[in-house]
């Protein structure tokens, strides 16, 4: 598994949460990311979606629902409460 570095900033008034990560994933190994991410924070995976063009990951966090979101075209992670 690569080992990614990553930060978070909460956008101003919008409950998103954008991620920089070095390396950048790419499509191929955004879910290896993911599940350094989620192991980072101690959450656990509900359910994963890897699609087209977005890949989501719902996850649980302190009895609070999260979607991890990475879109293929402007290669922008997020995080955000369901």
């Amino acid at each position: 598994m690569a080992k990614f570095t990553y930060s978070l900033e909460n956008a101003d008034e919008t409950n998103i949460t954008h991620i920089s990560i070095s390396p950048e994933p790419d499509w191929d190994d955004f879910n290896e990311f993911a599940a350094q991410f989620i192991a980072d924070i101690g959450a656990e995976v509900r359910a994963e979606d890897y699609g087209m063009d977005r890949h989501q990951v719902d996850y649980e966090l302190n009895g609070e629902r999260y979607l991890l979101h990475y879109e293929h075209y402007s290669q922008s992670v997020w995080t955000e409460p369901q």
